[in-house]
């Protein structure tokens, strides 16, 4: 008996079943072929659809603040409330969102000049921060310390993408 024999059996049992299921008094399965649960509907070709309910609460939410960036923005990146900016003059601005007026600055051991482009990797807690430059200049910053340290390990390569455990 191969795999595809043996989906085709689960599938008609199945359906046998849930027709069984659907004479029960308590059964939430209706006869079009769906069961919704708290705006889920299930299809009985196993796909689910959702719908969006007046009560849901948008994921995102857009306000404005009052905080005037003191040099040209190069990157940023946000994680668990913390929003990290790196700016030209090689300085990197630490902002808690809940906690906007309370602002840390730290310094890249960089040329102010020499910083022109840089990847920023926040780890999801916002306390471990990777810089990465074109030029193969990496550095790893922690949220308490006055300046990023370099990374001598990793001289001469650029770091394109973090996966933080």
């Amino acid at each position: 008996m191969s795999l595809l024999d043996d989906y085709a059996e689960y599938q008609s049992s199945s359906v046998h079943r849930n027709s069984d299921v659907a004479q029960g008094p308590s059964s939430s399965f209706s006869g079009n072929g769906t069961s919704g649960v708290g705006g889920l509907a299930s299809d009985t070709d196993g796909f689910i659809t959702t719908t969006l309910e007046a009560e849901d609460a948008p994921i995102f939410s857009l306000d404005t603040v009052q905080f005037q960036v003191p040099n040209k923005i190069i990157s940023l990146s946000v994680s668990n409330d913390i929003l990290v900016l790196v700016i030209e003059g090689a300085k990197v601005l630490r902002i808690k969102l809940q906690e906007a007026h309370n602002i840390v600055e730290a310094d890249i051991p960089l040329g102010p000049s020499s910083l022109r482009a840089c990847n920023a990797f926040l780890d999801p807690t916002g306390r471990h921060l990777l810089l990465s430059t074109p030029q193969g200049e990496n550095f790893y910053y922690y949220e308490g310390w006055d300046s990023a340290k370099p990374l001598s390990k990793f001289k001469s390569m650029e770091i394109t993408a973090v996966a933080w455990n």
